[in-house]
């Protein structure tokens, strides 16, 4: 009798301990926010770099980076506004504009959607500085904001990154830390895509403005 009720205790603690583990499988989600952060030069002087920045489809490029994102539309506020044409219509380059961008997603963590994201950008002399922002949660996707600060000095150009994701994750208390690791990977993996675009554009267009 004692061993019957010995095997049902531990029977009962097993399916126990089981139950908990499915549930932590099955039910929980975690919110992985991961910022990451990149810096790298350009060897050509920043008036020509921001030249290739503004004239040609290296923004355009930049949105597109990575196999998992392309630019689906892009819409300034302000009818008169056309990057293209920022030295003819203000010679000085300062310029502050916003306007809003739609970009479809495919990834394995958000499956394939089209997200609207806001973009403020200013263009100084000296400066280019873009920061594009999520709209307002989209699914899985929580939050997305990239930043990129672009300046010169001594000759070069200096191009600094920042990216911030946050995702809603399948992942039970067991595996948040793998969640972050694939959202971090992630996110480098989009820097390095935009950095990579960045550099063909200028090898491109060179010598040109």
């Amino acid at each position: 009798m004692k061993k019957t009720w010995l095997t049902l205790g531990i029977v009962g603690a097993s399916l126990l301990v089981l139950g908990l583990i499915l549930w932590s499988i099955l039910d929980n989600h975690y919110v992985a926010d991961v910022t990451v952060n990149r810096s790298f030069t350009v060897d050509v002087p920043f008036d020509s770099f921001r030249k290739i920045m503004v004239r040609t489809d290296a923004a355009r490029d930049i949105m597109n980076a990575g196999e998992e994102s392309s630019l689906v539309s892009q819409h300034w506020n302000g009818h008169s506004f056309h990057l293209d044409r920022i030295s003819l219509t203000n010679p000085d380059w300062d310029i502050e504009a916003n306007g809003t961008l739609k970009v479809r997603i495919n990834n394995h963590y958000l499956g394939s959607q089209v997200a609207r994201f806001n973009q403020q950008v200013t263009i100084k002399p000296n400066l280019i500085y873009s920061v594009v922002s999520l709209e307002k949660p989209q699914g899985k996707l929580l939050g997305y904001q990239v930043t990129l600060n672009m300046s010169g000095g001594n000759g070069r150009s200096q191009i600094t990154q920042s990216l911030n994701l946050k995702i809603l994750t399948p992942a039970p208390w067991f595996a948040h830390w793998f969640a972050r690791i694939r959202v971090r990977i992630s996110a480098r993996q989009t820097l390095r895509a935009q950095e990579k675009h960045i550099q063909e554009a200028i090898a491109k267009h060179r010598g040109q403005y």
